[in-house]
């Protein structure tokens, strides 16, 4: 799991990683309008979340909740 910030300060997200508790990856983006990042993966709204595998394929898109379990285990071949 990896998460990218797109504050304007490195603050930001390191405060919010620290109040949740977050233990996974994550990367500071910056202003996220001028990230190419943005554009290779046509982000368009914030939280945009991807599931990409080990070979970097896309695996699913916008996946929110219970829909993150179920497209990992699907992704892990645990269903």
């Amino acid at each position: 799991m990896l998460s990218l910030s797109l504050d304007a300060a490195k603050d930001a997200p390191r405060k919010l990683i620290a109040e949740r508790g977050l233990t996974w990856s994550q990367g500071f983006l910056g202003e996220g309008a001028t990230s190419s990042v943005l554009d290779a993966y046509h982000v368009e709204t914030i939280p945009a979340t991807f599931l990409i595998g080990p070979d970097g394929v896309v695996k699913a898109v916008g996946l929110r909740g219970e829909r993150i379990d179920a497209a990992v285990a699907e992704a892990l071949g645990e269903r």
